[in-house]
This record gives structure tokens, C-alpha cells and sequence, in this order.
């Protein structure tokens, strides 16, 4: 199974025979669960990335996987609700998520969202390039719980602190739970700003749940 995972996933940035979503159909019919598909494309999304930011591959590269992408979850999303089996969460957790500024990525966010709603969370999806400010307003009307900040690229890593900072200025410390995420990321810059770490889309979902419930 993990050579089919490790095939799934180095579709995205190194095409294969066959696309993403045709290997995730046929995972899927050989009885591979749908979140472990979803979790190999996630690491394949953010091996993508980084030979971007590595200028190893190209803008036509990048969005080649990521169409590639959102082909698979097409074929995955069905399986993942029925996974779900519509069980509903005693609270409706609500959580805003969006990419920092100067990440203009929108794929890994995209998967993070379709997981959550998967996961019974109401999610408010703010897009690409987000400041600081922006989170905390959308996070304001939502009424929101939490705010899910992904970074692919280790230039927009500042933005996640000044989301932090801005929460603490206006008095806001401890009413949202910072939930940060992504290729750029890793659990010990996510400690050093206060905030949760999700290391995929699937275990984000549980990270956030266990915080907000």
C-alpha cells in the first residue's frame, strides 16, 4: 500500500502514466482508505511547493498539480462523506481559514477546508494572500472559534505571528484558537507563536475538534 501512497503522491509534481485521480479511483476500488490517499496527496501538494520556492519546477508545473489536485479530491470527496457517515458534532465548531500573506497557494487550504466540512466543521474559506487584520475581522462576524492560518512558502512564516500579535493589541487573546498549518510549517514554529499545529488536513480536523469541543 505505501508504494501506491508514495506513487499518488509524486503524481503531482512527477507525472506519471496515469493522473492523480485515475490512481486515486483505483486506490480507492483496491480498498485504500480515502484519508490516506488524501494525506499522500497533501505530502505530494507540499513537495510540490517546495521545488517551486526551490525553483525546480515552474509555474506550469505548479499549476498542472494543482489541477491534478483538485481532479483527485473530486474522486475522493464522496468517499470521505460517506466515511463520515453524516455524524454531526455536539457543537458546531466554526472556523475561518485562509492562507497568510504573500502565499498565493490555493490547493493545500482548498483540501483543508473540504476535510473540515467532511469533519462537520462550518468553515468560511477567506482565500489566498490574507492580512492579518483580515483573519481577525472574518473570525469577528463568523463568530467563529478557531482561525486556521496555511503557509506553503517560508516567506509569509512572519504574517502568522502578526495574526497572533494583532489578536493580543485588540484584546482578543484566548477567544479564537490559532490553528497554523501547511509545507512551510513545522510544530516547533508553531509552539514558539502560541499557536496549534496541524501536520496534514486529516489531523488538522482532529486538532481542531479536541480544542473547540
Amino acid at each position: 500500500m505505501s508504494g501506491t501512497l508514495a506513487l499518488i503522491g509524486a503524481s503531482l509534481y512527477d507525472p506519471q502514466d496515469k493522473s492523480a485521480a485515475e490512481l486515486a479511483r483505483e486506490a480507492l476500488e483496491g480498498g485504500v482508505p480515502a484519508l490516506d490517499i488524501v494525506d499522500a496527496l497533501s505530502a505530494g501538494i507540499t513537495e510540490l511547493g517546495k521545488r517551486f520556492e526551490d525553483m525546480e519546477l515552474f509555474l506550469p508545473d505548479l499549476m498542472m498539480g494543482g489541477k491534478a489536485m483538485q481532479e483527485a479530491m473530486e474522486v475522493l470527496t464522496p468517499a470521505l462523506e460517506a466515511q463520515a457517515g453524516g455524524e454531526a458534532a455536539q457543537k458546531k465548531v466554526k472556523i475561518v481559514v485562509g492562507n497568510l500573506e504573500g502565499d498565493i497557494h490555493d490547493i493545500g487550504r482548498d483540501i483543508l477546508a473540504t476535510m473540515l466540512r467532511v469533519g462537520g466543521i462550518d468553515v468560511l474559506n477567506i482565500g489566498n494572500n490574507v492580512k492579518a487584520d483580515t483573519f481577525i475581522d472574518k473570525a469577528e462576524e463568523m463568530g467563529a472559534d478557531a482561525i486556521g492560518l496555511s503557509s506553503l512558502l517560508t516567506t509569509s512564516l512572519p504574517y502568522a505571528r502578526d495574526v497572533v500579535g494583532l489578536l493580543e493589541a485588540r484584546g482578543l487573546t484566548g477567544k479564537y484558537k490559532v490553528v497554523v498549518g501547511g509545507g512551510a510549517v513545522t510544530k516547533e514554529f508553531a509552539d514558539s507563536i502560541g499557536a496549534l499545529y496541524g501536520s496534514t488536513a486529516v489531523s488538522a480536523v482532529d486538532v481542531i475538534k479536541e480544542a473547540c469541543l
